[in-house]
């Protein structure tokens, strides 16, 4: 699947859209988070589960855009 995740730094919201590979997709907008957030220093991507897993991100992009 692709994951797309956009913000504007300090508005407080951010939207994300899962696209399966059969090419049907899912929009969760205004999910909210803290407007404090002005800054992305870094990209952490973590799980949760209680085996060990891997992760592969492919073609990741992170893009900076005035809003």
């Amino acid at each position: 699947f692709r994951l797309r995740i956009a913000t504007v730094l300090g508005s407080g919201a951010y939207n994300v859209t899962v696209t399966r590979a059969d090419g049907a997709s899912r929009d969760f907008p205004d999910l909210p988070c803290d407007p404090a957030l002005k800054r992305c220093h870094y990209l952490l991507w973590s799980g949760t589960g209680e085996k060990a897993a891997a992760f592969f991100l492919d073609n990741l992009r992170l893009d900076a855009r005035a809003p």
